[in-house]
């Protein structure tokens, strides 16, 4: 009798606790749904980590709000498509001042490349791609400039290395070509992470040069035109874009107001405005100064690390600067003649050397001015 009473109070016992797990839960769950939920906006971010012994490693935290919000490391992303809904994405990009520039430079394109690899293939697809499989014509001037482009850089990427260490310029140059080279393993990397890890999806390595050369396309076709082909060419009148300045005062103060535009084709339509905070020295010495235009604001394209709008916002220790440009014709033939596309620094690379180290605009001027492939580019600095 003891045994069968025991037994039942055992099994009240239990009974009873189940019953209070419940409420607890279910007060729990009313409590977690009355809590108020963080929402999103479709803002997607990323974070960079570098060590000696390991290399890179890219840490993705999903949706976030902010860009201070996600962790630093070598340097952070954010990245918002609203293609379908504005026409344009946003790409927020800070580094860290404590990691060697080279570290930052690639981490920056590194993040770029992972998050933004649909948008990069898709700009491919419908630029490059697209152009180069047109007619022969297009197939054989792609091959040539190919061909161009990667001895130029080969060029330049030595001289960059000889004179980086005592040339402020030139430093800036590698480091563009480091943020190129992270750029393309981003890519690659934001591919494998993909639902379309197996897809054959894929972008010769020099595409991603020719994609940045995407400003000096139209001085190279006239050259292949002219110079190796021997003919007229049509790209000498493709001159679409316009600047407006206007002084006025208004109330005593002295205003300035800037009107700018750059026509392109539909297939140039998924654009990007991107903000890059890189805090680059003026040297590999850590102890150098920060550049003067560690801020650029701008608008591009996927895949491309500078403006082929030819449209900068660029702030920093010394203030700011605003860059536009609009495309000239040179009518000289026999200037053609004379160009050497062996030394030649990229536009994209020469102008956000300038961009970074540039106190105003003669400073900016006189710095693009270098290894130019034929300064085809009329500039206002504000």
């Amino acid at each position: 009798m003891l045994k069968v009473v025991g037994a039942s109070w055992y099994k009240t016992k239990i009974g009873s606790l189940i019953v209070l797990t419940a409420i607890i839960l279910s007060l729990g769950a009313l409590f977690i749904i009355d809590m108020e939920r963080p929402t999103f906006d479709g803002t997607f971010c990323a974070t960079v980590y570098w060590t000696k012994m390991s290399g890179y490693r890219v840490e993705f935290w999903g949706q976030q709000n902010d860009l201070a919000s996600v962790p630093l490391g070598v340097a952070r992303i954010c990245y918002k498509d609203t293609i379908f809904e504005n026409g344009w994405s946003q790409i927020e990009i800070e580094t860290n001042h404590a990691y060697p520039d080279r570290i930052q430079a690639t981490g920056a394109g590194i993040l770029e490349g992972a998050l933004t690899w649909k948008s990069i293939y898709h700009q491919w697809t419908n630029t490059i791609n697209a152009h180069c499989s047109k007619d022969d014509d297009a197939v054989d001037f792609c091959a040539w400039v190919r061909k161009t482009l990667l001895k130029s850089y080969e060029s330049v990427r030595k001289q960059a290395e000889l004179n980086a260490d005592h040339d402020h310029y030139w430093y800036q140059i590698q480091l563009f070509y480091y943020q190129l080279e992270g750029l393309e393993f981003g890519w690659r990397k934001g591919i494998k992470r993909s639902a379309l890890k197996r897809s054959r999806l894929e972008i010769p390595p020099e595409d991603f040069l020719l994609m940045n050369a995407g400003a000096d396309l139209r001085d190279l076709r006239i050259y292949y035109d002219r110079v190796i082909m021997g003919r007229p060419s049509p790209a000498n009148n493709d001159v679409r874009s316009s600047m407006l300045l206007n002084i006025h005062e208004e109330n005593g103060i002295i205003k300035l107001q800037m009107g700018h535009s750059a026509a392109k084709s539909y297939s140039l339509m998924l654009r990007i405005v991107k903000k890059y905070k890189f805090n680059y020295h003026f040297s590999r010495d850590h102890k150098s100064h920060v550049i003067p235009g560690s801020n650029i604001i701008f608008s591009g394209y996927p895949g491309v690390l500078a403006s082929t709008d030819d449209f900068y916002k660029i702030s920093g220790r010394h203030g700011h600067l605003i860059v536009a440009g609009v495309g000239i014709v040179n009518r000289n033939s026999e200037l053609w003649h004379q160009l050497d596309l062996r030394m030649n620094v990229i536009l994209s690379a020469r102008a956000m050397a300038a961009n970074r180290l540039a106190y105003n605009g003669r400073s900016w001027s006189r710095i693009n001015g270098k290894r130019s492939w034929n300064g085809g580019k009329a500039v206002a600095h504000i």
